[in-house]
């Protein structure tokens, strides 16, 4: 027996079978009689022991009230005892479909959580890839912006080359070693050099050209080192070299000679480009 308060039900068997159970008390024992098979025994063993007692006694004549109500409560018991089954059936679960149900929403829950987690991955890398393609074109912009402003610099000082009042304009040609050399220099004592060529020849690795300051009475003074393209077209713009003084008095000689790439503290080689200029 599974009730686990089937001793408590054990015990009201006896008074069960001599109707000494209240209404409330007769309920509950009858509603649990139904599916105990144990109770059932005890119950039809009293029934026949209260019998036989009865059956035992001296003949009295009872009360005709007490009597009317003994008959009354024994047929009402009898036939309950009738009533009941011989064998309670312990009836079979059905089928439901609350299993499928909730495995079927299991795997809803499963492929809705997939898809927004994909979802969610989708958009971040989205988003990675907005936030790489911006920092990009940002770091572009921050390139061209530099550059815009190292242009700007640069265009500021060589305006204030050629517009210096002592700028002197020199123009360069080529030597037996460039025949095919031009150039033009704008020099100004107080405010640099500016220096353009074409026609340069290509130089072997290791080796750049260097351009030179000749005043009267010094020594050629370096105004700075020139790289050319594949075309041997070049710019360099310059402070004016502090060892070329402050005045163009007497005029100036600009010349371009091939050096080592570190440069030379003076020429070493033929000069391939050079011009002179008198201030007006």
């Amino acid at each position: 027996m599974t009730d686990v308060r089937h001793d408590e039900f054990a015990e009201l068997a006896a008074a069960y079978a001599l109707g000494a159970l209240d209404a409330p008390e007769r309920q509950r024992f009858e509603a649990h009689l139904v599916a105990c098979d144990d109770c059932q025994k005890d119950v039809a063993v009293y029934v026949s022991v209260t019998a036989g007692i009865g059956a035992s006694a001296e003949p009295a004549a009872p009360p005709a009230a007490l009597k009317a109500r003994a008959i009354a409560n024994a047929t009402a018991r009898a036939r309950a005892f009738e009533r009941l089954p011989s064998r309670v059936e312990t009836p079979l679960p059905r089928p439901t479909l609350f299993p499928w149900l909730a495995l079927a929403a299991s795997l809803a829950l499963c492929v809705a959580a997939g898809a927004y987690a994909w979802m969610l991955h989708a958009e971040l890398e989205s988003a990675r890839r907005v936030l790489t393609e911006t920092s990009a074109r940002a770091e572009t912009q921050r390139a061209q912006l530099n550059a815009a402003r190292g242009d700007s610099a640069r265009s500021a000082r060589l305006l204030d080359v050629l517009t210096a009042s002592d700028v002197v304009r020199v123009s360069l040609v080529g030597t037996k070693g460039a025949s095919a050399a031009t150039g033009q220099a704008y020099w100004s004592p107080s405010r640099g050099l500016w220096f353009t060529a074409g026609g340069l020849p290509v130089l072997s690795p290791g080796r750049i050209y260097q351009l030179w300051l000749v005043l009267p009475r010094q020594a050629p003074v370096s105004a700075g080192l020139l790289a050319v393209n594949a075309q041997g077209t070049g710019t360099l713009l310059a402070p004016s070299p502090a060892a070329a003084g402050s005045s163009r008095a007497g005029g100036v000689t600009v010349a371009i000679t091939d050096e080592p790439t570190a440069g030379s503290p003076g020429p070493t080689t033929p000069i391939l480009l050079a011009g002179s200029a008198k201030p007006e």
